[in-house]
């Protein structure tokens, strides 16, 4: 079972989706996590959803810490729309209701002051994005930057051997390797 407190960026992506399915229902929405530097083909794939949003974790700026690591980590939603009707229903709505604008306004509502036991979220900028490359009249694209605050005491770990990580959810499965991939053969015994 992973110790929630021990590992922010997994806790906070459920409670970030949940939060954006409150204005941002499955039937119409598709969320995805996705890189925070998109490539053409994933572009590609985002734009025939229609309505896609996509949620990209970016960095985390720590704060001052001693023993627990704080700080925040740093978020993008990605916003991507493609209107059903005419070039400034891209922005005002189409016939469904849906719009670049409203998208925008409502993602930032449920994003900024959002809070909960793991931490609180505060919006740092929204902008329009255009990729290099792409042009299509009825596609608009936006991307929200947030950042979404965290405590971790990492000390607790008590991080003597590998097995140790499954505190925090996390194991390495080396056995899959491929033939001729590097094995580890360094310990790192942090106590020492």
């Amino acid at each position: 079972m992973v110790n929630k407190s021990l590992a922010p960026i997994a806790v906070q992506e459920p409670l970030l989706v949940e939060r954006l399915r409150t204005g941002f229902p499955a039937q119409i929405f598709t969320i995805e996590r996705v890189s925070s530097a998109m490539t053409k083909n994933e572009f590609n794939r985002w734009i025939n959803n229609g309505c896609f949003l996509g949620l990209a974790w970016n960095g985390m700026k720590a704060g001052d810490t001693e023993r627990r690591l704080t700080g925040d980590q740093r978020w993008s939603l990605f916003i991507v729309y493609r209107s059903t009707g005419s070039l400034e229903a891209r922005f005002k709505g189409d016939s469904r209701g849906l719009g670049m604008d409203a998208m925008v306004d409502v993602a930032c509502a449920l994003i900024h002051g959002f809070s909960n036991t793991t931490g609180r979220c505060a919006v740092t900028a929204a902008n329009a994005v255009v990729p290099e490359g792409f042009a299509d009249d009825a596609v608009v694209v936006a991307q929200v930057d947030f950042t979404f605050s965290f405590a971790t005491d990492t000390a607790a770990l008590d991080i003597e051997a590998s097995d140790d990580l499954a505190a925090i959810g996390v194991t390495w499965s080396l056995a899959d390797a491929p033939e001729g991939a590097p094995t580890q053969t360094d310990i790192i015994n942090p106590g020492a």
